[in-house]
């Protein structure tokens, strides 16, 4: 018989482990000043200790940007430490143009922003560097839209299988360029392992998931380095992981 205990660090260390800040002291003092959502309550003590599988949320009144959804990407390119400044990179099916507007912030040159039906969008107007590819599939989009092989993309993958996605994801792409990809598990497994309700019957199917999608991401020439849960909550309060591919 196997005894399986759950791990349990301290918040402030949490907090950096998942790159939701930079340092312990960033992170006490957010706790401190602000607070952090841990499932479902508000949490002001730096020492407890909590689950690594917990449900976090950041709570801030004074947000960088529009949507706490940002998170998922901000936390994702501190974890690894993603270049941005200064390259080109693809926006596909982001909800609200998120992730476009995190690598301006960070001082990307230009974003192209995709997703099937034609959009606008308040927080991000289209300009020079902000280029709009709303109304078309992403299949149909080549170097002649982009004007050159672009040093990343972001892909939210939540609705639709990621695994559909990276046959046309990876020709748009320089070499050793990157690929955050935010997917749910409900989406990427068998159907055989969700329940009638559409959700996932036990995270035991997991790790065979992600070997499907290293397997996928290598048959369209980019290597899975990395994947992590996303620090905030997806739909209809369902778990959902950040992927880190990378064009060989």
């Amino acid at each position: 018989m196997y005894l399986c205990i759950e791990m349990e660090e301290r918040l402030d260390k949490l907090l950096v482990e998942l790159g939701l800040v930079a340092t312990r002291s960033e992170a006490e003092k957010l706790i401190l000043e602000v607070g952090v959502n841990i499932d479902g309550k508000l949490i002001t003590k730096p020492g407890k200790k909590f689950s690594i599988i917990s449900n976090i949320k950041l709570v801030s009144n004074q947000q960088e940007f529009s949507s706490l959804n940002a998170v998922k990407i901000s936390s994702a390119i501190k974890k690894w430490k993603l270049a941005v400044e200064g390259g080109s990179f693809l926006d596909i099916f982001s909800e609200e143009a998120i992730a476009s507007e995190v690598l301006l912030f960070l001082n990307a040159s230009k974003v192209f922003i995709n997703e099937p039906s034609k959009n606008s969008f308040k927080n991000i107007p289209f300009s020079e560097k902000v280029v709009d590819l709303t109304g078309i599939f992403l299949r149909e989009i080549s170097i002649k839209n982009t004007g050159n092989l672009l040093d990343g993309c972001v892909l939210n993958a939540s609705d639709e299988s990621l695994m559909k996605s990276l046959p046309f994801v990876h020709p748009l792409l320089k070499q050793n360029g990157f690929v955050l990809a935010i997917i749910r598990p409900k989406v990427e497994v068998e159907k055989s392992a969700l329940k009638n309700n559409g959700k996932i019957r036990n995270s035991l199917v997991y790790p065979a998931m992600f070997e499907q999608i290293k397997s996928t991401s290598f048959i369209n020439n980019l290597d899975l380095i990395d994947y992590i849960k996303s620090p905030i909550i997806g739909k209809d309060g369902e778990e959902e992981f950040i992927l880190y591919l990378r064009k060989k």
